[in-house]
């Protein structure tokens, strides 16, 4: 038994579905419908049969390992290692155009790049640690210790993920920190060492009940690393700085100003467009992806879309073009002033940020923002939006806020924090 659980493990799933190495989150998944389309599980002759079952069986192994993000970056370090991981000449030509739009302090264009590659290449932990840190940059700590998190579980030895670690969330300086005197790197470590333990467990087929045991030893160990970074991120950084001066202003102030965002929110009519409307000039079309979650921050005005591959998508209501019911995938879609087209179906419940649901009937609570929630019309929209040809970086040019605004830069003791003299390359 444990002679084909090694087969299965070392077997070429990048051959199974008849892609390569460099292939995105899309192509892994059309490669798999395309072949799997073709076997008939129900035909009549039984040597058929069986020879079609065996083929699914093998591509949906495959499927399911290169479908998530976690299991194919440890699918790649282990069979190709870490200095040989290919990239497409699409994410690496957008991956140097967020570079260059970060050095030339066009923070939106460069966000918007690092999230496009965040969802063509989920498995990658450099890219999610460049989204990261562009995140930082807008103060935006939650969803950059969010990142930093994924970093580190789809690779738990990267360097880069680690030091970046330690520099935003936990203020060290900008050095390099030997792993075994930081203890950051050393519980990293720990953990690492126990997920790679229990790979081997479940290769070895232990017994149920000691698994769960070990499954909830590394599940605790994963918490007490996280919550720290946590509890750091909120302390860390001029965020925690505005925190502490709006709790310094008069009562009678903060009065006003929340008063005055309260109708400035309630000003705000948020179009639904036509079945003909198209975005003019470059479309980002993320309407493929699938929601898992749908968050509002009243304080910053945001909401966060969290979808089924683990990334992340971020929309301001108040200052989107409009939205539309999109009949080809029957969901709510925003559309930014950035001309991004976000799938935010009103499905799921809307969520606050300590977990609980939106009361949108509230009397203080700005409905008006989530005009999908007010309409039933699902299917009668008319024509979807044209698709949109793959996506190409834009040249490098000043882009409209679609964030908070407010925010300062993200320091390490007063100076920006800038990775990108050949860091995680």
């Amino acid at each position: 038994m444990r002679l084909e659980q090694s087969y299965f493990v070392e077997e070429d799933y990048y051959d199974v579905l008849l892609i390569r190495p460099e292939a995105t989150q899309l192509e892994v998944k059309e490669a798999f419908e395309h072949l799997s389309k073709g076997l008939n599980l129900t035909e009549p002759n039984l040597a058929l049969r069986v020879m079609a079952a065996e083929k699914m069986l093998v591509l949906t192994q495959a499927y399911e390992v290169l479908s998530d993000p976690i299991q194919r970056s440890h699918y790649d370090l282990r069979h190709l290692g870490r200095k040989n991981l290919p990239v497409s000449d699409q994410v690496d030509g957008l991956f140097r155009e967020a570079v260059k739009a970060y050095k030339q302090h066009q923070l939106e264009m460069a966000l918007r790049f690092f999230k496009e590659i965040s969802l063509l290449y989920p498995h990658r932990p450099l890219y999610r640690v460049h989204l990261a840190i562009s995140y930082a940059e807008k103060n935006w700590m939650t969803f950059a210790e969010a990142e930093l998190e994924t970093a580190l579980r789809l690779d738990p030895d990267f360097t880069f993920a680690k030091e970046t670690v330690a520099h935003l969330l936990f203020q060290l300086p900008d050095k390099t920190v030997k792993s075994h005197n930081n203890q950051l790197n050393r519980e990293v470590a720990l953990l690492a060492a126990g997920f790679v333990g229990l790979g081997f467990l479940l290769l070895s087929g232990v017994p149920q009940k000691f698994l769960g045991g070990v499954v909830g030893k590394v599940q605790q160990a994963t918490e007490e690393i996280m919550d720290p970074m946590k509890k750091a991120a909120r302390k860390a950084g001029k965020n925690g700085a505005n925190n502490d001066v709006s709790s310094q202003l008069p009562q009678d102030m903060v009065q006003e100003l929340e008063a005055k965002n309260a109708q400035k929110s309630s000003q705000v009519n948020i179009p639904e467009l036509g079945p003909d409307f198209k975005p003019e000039g470059q479309t980002y079309d993320y309407r493929k992806q699938k929601a898992k979650a749908k968050t509002f921050y009243p304080e910053q005005g945001i909401v966060v879309v969290t979808y089924e591959d683990g990334s992340i998508l971020t929309y301001r209501p108040a200052e989107l073009q409009g939205w539309q019911n999109d009949p080809e995938t029957k969901q709510a879609v925003m559309v930014t002033r950035q001309n991004e087209l976000i799938p935010a179906p009103a499905s799921l419940p809307l969520k606050l940020p300590d977990g609980s649901d939106a009361n949108l009937k509230a009397p203080d609570f700005p409905s008006q923002l989530f005009p999908e929630y007010e309409t039933e019309k699902s299917s009668s929209i008319g024509k979807p939006i044209a698709p949109n040809s793959v996506i190409t970086p834009p040249p490098a040019q000043a882009t409209g806020q679609a964030n908070p605004t407010g925010t300062s830069t993200a320091s390490q003791g007063g100076n920006p924090y800038t990775p990108y003299a050949g860091a995680g390359r």
